[in-house]
């Protein structure tokens, strides 16, 4: 991983601790330095950083997609008015934990002003914490080709037959054997599909995927996994969509109502049609035609892509955003 310290050049704690912080880390991540906001711009056009330490408060504005960690060393900041908002803030004590009440605030000792620990377990806790911050809305970290098995997986559980997925499916093993599972064990176990993944697994007859590894995340103040709602009808999880937005699992549940053979379609947009959900439905069925490959032919109404499609697909991608 690459880690950027930014830092005023004038702060002479925040510079003793990145120093110690390097050294200590002894390669474990590639960590870079920056003191003024050319020095951080340069740093960035070179390589891009997987995180963002900030510590103090430096004057340069950051990147509105990085992922910040954020060590105040006894400055009094505002933490509401940061942009953007750190994954997680660190604090030097107990005490000053509590003074910055602050959702996601972990307590790493400084050995610079204590001894109550040393250089090597600073660093160790540190890099905890930076893994944890990239096991963190690891939707924006997936490639295109993570984002494809994932419908794959999806799409093969709920037809529960390969057949079903066309063309699509005849190309499984590839895009499997490129896709970082990891990251969907994450995602999907935070979503709430994680048992419909591996199940997608076993429809493919795939058995090269990695067992998935311990994992801690940060996630958004009141993040609630969202829960199964086994023999709901199509209305009902319509009704759960609107009222709460789209989760992956809900989505998943409905593509499994609309495939149901004891379906009546007719009798179904009727009743979509007396409680005004129509063009809810319609903006839905796009959503699941793409996380779920659902086809027009299990769609009670055809799929819209609109205005309100792209409010519930941003919904949906920023579920587990840190903002």
């Amino acid at each position: 991983m690459n880690i950027l310290h930014l830092y005023d050049e004038d702060d002479h704690m925040a510079a003793r601790y990145v120093a110690l912080l390097v050294q200590a880390s002894d390669g474990r991540a590639a960590m870079r330095s920056a003191t003024s906001a050319d020095g951080f711009r340069k740093c960035l056009l070179a390589q891009s950083a997987d995180i963002v330490h900030v510590h103090g408060q430096p004057k340069v504005t950051l990147p509105s997609n990085c992922r910040c960690v954020l060590t105040p060393h006894g400055h009094q900041l505002q933490l509401s008015s940061l942009r953007p908002q750190p994954f997680v803030v660190i604090a030097r004590s107990r005490m000053e934990q509590q003074a910055l009440a602050c959702p996601r605030c972990e307590v790493v000792p400084n050995p610079i002003i204590t001894r109550t620990t040393t250089p090597d377990a600073c660093a160790r806790q540190m890099q905890a914490i930076y893994q944890r911050v990239l096991q963190s809305d690891v939707l924006p970290l997936m490639s295109n080709t993570t984002r494809q098995a994932l419908t794959l997986l999806l799409a093969a559980a709920i037809s529960a037959d390969r057949r079903w997925l066309g063309h699509s499916g005849s190309g499984a093993d590839d895009v499997l054997s490129q896709a970082d599972f990891q990251k969907l064990y994450i995602y999907a176990h935070h979503e709430g599909v994680l048992p419909l993944l591996r199940m997608g697994l076993d429809v493919l007859g795939y058995d090269k995927a990695p067992a998935m590894e311990p994992f801690a995340s940060y996630l958004p103040d009141g993040y609630v996994q969202p829960a199964p709602m086994p023999g709901a009808d199509v209305t009902t999880l319509l009704v759960d969509v609107k009222a709460n937005g789209p989760s992956l699992l809900r989505l998943c549940e409905l593509a499994q109502a609309l495939r149901s053979d004891r379906l009546d379609e007719d009798r179904l947009l009727s009743t979509l049609t007396q409680q005004h959900l129509v063009a809810f439905m319609s903006a839905t069925l796009q959503l699941l035609a793409e996380q779920t490959l659902l086809t027009e032919g299990f769609m009670p109404c055809p799929p819209a892509d609109n205005a309100l499609t792209s409010q519930l697909r941003m919904q949906l991608q920023h579920r587990q955003h840190i903002c």
